[in-house]
């Protein structure tokens, strides 16, 4: 971890443990109602012990010990955000509402709070929902078009094991698909060999007519972790030893309608999008799978009619999704968009990464129905 990494999370520790300190001793104060008084010094270094430790935990934010606790610093803040004017109102009218100071001193609304927020989180990662899509082309296509199965961001381990993977994986062979694409992050540097092994033996036997295609994402490959449990030559053998075919900066003809075009994750040095599509025939349908959804006008430029992607997981943290767009992550945080001549379609993912929990947007799997326009 870089040196300037390490000084940000060392500091943004110690303030979270600061302000846990200054809450847990008021809550304290007011539960106890003075009964220890006499102890008060030894109180005030044992929540100060405590608070350190929490803060310890947030060293690395990517727990979910972490997440629980901003979101209790977070919803301790709004509670006293809106302090502020119950206070100066009082200090004009010389008199705190006894309701409001109770609700602010105990300590309970921020837990609470952040209990029921988590919890649903929880249950939502779980809930996995098919979405669909129908996009239509002025492209000549078979009759009845395709159907293809979007899956991107499993991050297998995470909050999804055996029984759910299973579960799904039986629901999308029911969709009766032409072509299923992975559009990277099934796996990641957390998922273990035999972990490795589960996932793409159930990803690799869902039904479609012309197989499963796999685009790597940002973590298939350990990118974040040197001691992975598995390496890349394990990733590879398992594909193929699951009939998956892999597409890095590379066409693939389905039929004489269709062609598929898989890129390198944008984390990785890579061909242009224009330098895949020459020498295709334009007349086909050109469908580009690009785990990171960014570079559109450069897809669109390159004759790429629809354009599948993952990565966002629609934020998956209230309110990351709302900022991935302004703050340019993405050109496109979640589902269907048009840009001149180009549709793209971006799914939250299967799944999701670091926590195993979901407060934004909703676990699913696409299924997109790509027509002729009648």
């Amino acid at each position: 971890m870089p040196v300037v990494s390490i000084i940000i999370s060392i500091v943004c520790a110690l303030l979270i443990g600061s302000f846990l300190y200054l809450f847990l001793m008021r809550a304290f104060l007011f539960w106890s109602a003075g009964r220890f008084a006499n102890r008060r010094n030894y109180i005030r270094v044992g929540i100060a012990a405590v608070s350190l430790c929490l803060a310890a935990c947030c060293l690395n934010l990517f727990n979910i010990t972490a997440l629980i606790l901003l979101h209790i610093v977070v919803f301790a803040l709004a509670v006293e955000l809106i302090n502020l004017p119950i206070r100066a109102f009082s200090h004009k009218t010389k008199r705190t509402p006894e309701a409001w100071n109770k609700i602010y001193k105990c300590g309970l609304v921020p837990i609470l709070i952040t209990a029921l927020l988590i919890s649903y989180g929880y249950w939502n990662i779980r809930n996995v929902k098919e979405t669909y899509y129908t996009v239509y082309t002025e492209k000549t296509l078979p009759a009845g078009g395709y159907r293809i199965l979007l899956i991107a961001d499993l991050h297998y381990g995470n909050a999804v094991h055996l029984e759910e993977l299973q579960e799904y994986c039986s629901r999308m062979s029911e969709e009766d698909a032409d072509l299923v694409v992975l559009c990277g992050d099934l796996v990641d540097e957390s998922t273990t060999r035999a972990e490795l092994k589960e996932a793409f033996q159930q990803l690799g036997a869902i039904k479609s007519k012309y197989g499963v295609f796999y685009v790597f994402g940002n973590h298939d490959q350990s990118n974040y972790r040197n001691n992975s449990d598995y390496t890349e030559e394990d990733l590879r053998s398992v594909l193929q030893e699951n009939d998956i075919t892999v597409l890095e900066d590379t066409a693939y003809e389905i039929d004489s309608n269709l062609t598929l075009i898989g890129r390198k994750d944008r984390s990785e040095p890579r061909e242009a999008a224009d330098a895949l599509t020459a020498g295709l025939d334009q007349e086909k349908f050109l469908l580009m799978l690009d785990h990171q959804p960014q570079e559109y006008a450069e897809a669109e430029a390159a004759g790429i009619d629809l354009l599948l992607s993952g990565h966002t997981h629609a934020g998956q943290i209230w309110p990351a999704g709302l900022l991935i767009e302004p703050l340019g992550f993405a050109d496109s945080c979640y589902g269907y968009m048009q840009s001149g001549s180009l549709q793209t379609i971006v799914t939250s993912g299967i799944s999701a990464w670091g926590y195993p929990v979901r407060t934004e947007g909703r676990s699913e799997f696409a299924v997109i129905d790509l027509l002729e326009q009648p």
